[in-house]
């Protein structure tokens, strides 16, 4: 059976909400509230998406379109869970076929030999530049934004400098950037450094690459409404998160099967986010495991049991016919060129003896705005749900920049 939200913008199969798996979770899912509003205060996550306001996103359209006619590269400074999540965004999306702008997005981690090859490139191009970050920026990332405003700020008007520079943070950063005179986003106070996909930074780097951002609300939205007064484990992100603490709980090792490379970006935001939730869980080490393609597999045997969540697109394209054209004589028997996607598809519905089951099916409708705000949703709920349901603090950093303090002053 596959359970599906009422817009099918994203179908989980089987139906978790009556495994027996999960029936020792019931008091715990049923605190999180049955009406949207009380899951909103109870998860950080929804409370995040909810939040975002309309007018606020329009206003970014509009500094998009500016920042897309009066450049001609946008580089985005940034790191850590911004720099991942903004990747894992990007790389989602094909671009706009009428885009020309080159959007470039720059870890802290950049090394100086490349940052001076970037530099280099900036002199008599039209540039502007967006530094986002979270909570405490590294020393790192503040020293290339120096090199970068140094840069961007020679043969340049104090006026047409401070039109070209963004600064995406928190509230402590506001005053410094407004003493710049440089404009200024916030990241949603509640985000917890997990939840920022529905954030404003987020949405004007999508917009400057084409993507009707406020999309991605919409999309996310109609997946979480349509579980507006479930409770419980009627409720598949709850469901989901349940079945999670248990595969873990019994020492599975949770893997993420991903369609192409396309999602590699994806995954690698997935694995981070679901880190200190996975170790807090798990009495082992936690590992996580991410699979691309269904094409090639391990062939040494992987130790211990795993459990596994899988992304496929809904939309299916038939290879064309080659029955015209001239046949290939190849060292390799090959059966058939009928399309070899179903037979991929049955190997992995026949599972392994190294598999816990149930796993998850979660399939796109396609790669649109809608599908991929109701895929960060239904993550970014799961992670918040979980560290719920393992007592976690969810204020707590994944990541922190290492003080140079001591370096500097030796």
């Amino acid at each position: 059976m596959t359970l599906s939200t009422a817009s099918g913008i994203l179908h989980l199969s089987p139906d978790l909400s009556g495994l027996d798996l999960i029936k020792g979770h019931k008091v715990a899912l049923e605190g999180f509230g049955k009406k949207l509003e009380e899951k909103a205060k109870n998860w950080r996550s929804i409370e995040v998406l909810m939040g975002a306001k309309l007018p606020a996103w329009n206003a970014l359209d509009e500094l998009a379109d500016e920042m897309k006619a009066n450049n001609d590269v946008i580089i985005v400074l940034t790191e850590g869970l911004v720099e991942s999540v903004l990747r894992a965004t990007l790389t989602l999306f094909s671009p706009s076929k009428t885009e020309t702008l080159n959007l470039r997005v720059v870890s802290s981690s950049i090394s100086n030999e490349n940052l001076w090859s970037l530099l280099s490139k900036l002199q008599k191009q039209r540039v502007s530049i967006l530094l986002a970050f979270h909570g405490e920026p590294s020393d790192r990332i503040l020293w290339c934004f120096e090199q970068l405003f140094h840069k961007l700020s020679q043969g340049r008007r104090k006026e047409e400098l401070q039109r070209r520079v963004v600064v995406a943070g928190g509230k402590r950063w506001l005053d410094w950037a407004k003493k710049l005179g440089l404009r200024y986003l916030n990241f949603p106070e509640r985000s917890a450094g997990r939840y920022l996909f529905f954030s404003e930074p987020v949405a004007l780097t999508l917009l400057l690459a084409g993507v009707p951002a406020w999309q991605c609300v919409e999309g996310g939205r109609s997946f979480v409404r349509s579980f507006d007064k479930k409770i419980g484990s009627a409720d598949l992100i709850l469901a989901y998160s349940a079945l999670r603490e248990v595969q873990l709980t019994e020492r599975c090792r949770e893997s993420l099967l991903v369609p192409d490379d396309s999602f590699i970006d994806f995954a690698s935001w997935w694995r981070l986010i679901s880190e200190d939730s996975r170790q807090e869980i798990t009495e082992d080490q936690g590992e996580s495991r991410i699979q691309v393609g269904a094409v090639l597999r391990e062939r040494s045997p992987e130790k211990g049991r795993r459990w596994l969540t899988e992304i496929v697109l809904d939309v299916y394209q038939e290879a064309p016919s080659v029955e015209d054209s001239p046949s290939l004589t190849w060292p390799k028997a090959v059966r058939s060129w009928g399309s070899p996607e179903p037979c991929y598809e049955s190997f992995l519905n026949q599972g392994d003896a190294g598999l816990a089951l149930p796993g998850t099916r979660i399939s796109l409708r396609r790669l649109d705005p809608m599908s991929i705000g109701a895929l960060f949703a239904f993550f970014e709920g799961v992670i918040s749900a979980s560290h719920k349901l393992a007592d976690l603090d969810d204020a707590w950093d994944l990541l922190e920049s290492r003080t140079t303090t001591s370096l500097t002053e030796s």
